[in-house]
């Protein structure tokens, strides 16, 4: 900080890519608490469980940060019970895809529907245009989904990896519906994670699905660590994209995918075919195509 006391201005966009980094550490790290978690927890009960530990930390802090204001119900109804739906079915069918198809392609796969899911959603809710950058990105994202999912049908089975890619499409919708509701970073997280119990409590009823007895062992760990890096990855982001805009977050914010694939290969031995690997990296440059056009209208160079 210099002497007059005002933060050098290029230290803000740099410490908002770093937060955006570290986020998608987070994120990208996903898979590997899921893995640990293994089959202990089923998929829903798991996903009612970490919404419900999430939502009583996050009333926690805005209790403590007097950040919580009064639901407008009326108005915001439509949005809620849209969350409701994508919040019910995000950890569970994520939860799924990575236990049985690895961490890097699931990964892979779900942002890969969150990229489809916001530009249809964003058409069909904001009336955002499409433009070249946005059908080149949606084109190139499909041919990526098509190369990743034929190679692997024979041996990893269709059903998990589309539920990755619905799970990716809930992630989507749960954005789209906190946009929508103008709340500030830590209610919407809330509302979000809130809308998801529900559903998940009522599947995790139907398919019978019971909460495991609690032990002190490396299951139990992995889930805290879970929720934990749950909410961190969450407040990164938000704090990131506060210095610098949405549209340079995305660039950093695509390591995500890179973490994700490496740490099956680190940690789980996961060993991707050369098709499989061209169809990630088909799905990752079309991920960063409406990135790189923002710069480019911008007639900005990308600098951290």
């Amino acid at each position: 900080m210099s002497s007059t006391g005002v933060q050098p201005r290029t230290s803000k966009p740099a410490l908002g890519a770093s937060l955006v980094v570290l986020s998608s550490l987070f994120y990208g790290s996903y898979g590997v608490w899921t893995k640990l978690m293994g089959d202990t927890f089923p998929p829903f009960v798991q996903g009612q469980m970490r919404a419900a530990v999430t939502v009583v930390i996050f009333l926690i802090i805005g209790g403590m940060r007097h950040d919580l204001v009064a639901i407008n119900w009326r108005k915001n109804k439509r949005w809620l019970l849209l969350a409701i739906v994508g919040n019910g079915f995000i950890s569970a069918t994520g939860y799924y895809a990575t236990l049985h198809i690895g961490v890097g392609l699931a990964t892979v796969l779900i942002y890969a529907g969150t990229m489809l899911g916001m530009f249809l959603l964003g058409r069909i809710f904001s009336g955002e245009r499409l433009n070249t950058s946005k059908y080149v990105s949606i084109i190139l994202g499909l041919v990526g989904l098509v190369v990743v999912f034929r190679p692997n049908l024979s041996h990893l089975g269709f059903v998990a990896m589309a539920l990755a890619v619905f799970s990716g499409l809930c992630v989507a919708l749960d954005l789209v519906t906190a946009q929508k509701m103008h709340y500030g970073a830590l209610q919407s997280n809330l509302l979000g994670w809130a809308a998801g119990i529900p559903v998940a409590f009522l599947l995790a009823g139907v398919s019978h699905e019971h909460i495991p007895a609690i032990h002190a062992d490396a299951h139990w760990l992995a889930f805290v660590i879970f929720v934990v890096v749950g909410i961190a990855s969450s407040w990164l982001v938000t704090a990131g994209l506060k210095f610098i805009e949405a549209g340079a977050g995305g660039i950093p914010g695509l390591l995500e995918i890179i973490f994700g694939v490496l740490f099956g290969v680190v940690f789980f031995h996961e060993r991707p075919g050369i098709v499989t690997l061209f169809g990630m990296l088909t799905i990752l440059i079309a991920a960063a195509i409406p990135y790189m056009q923002h710069f480019r209208l911008k007639d900005e160079p990308f600098e951290l």
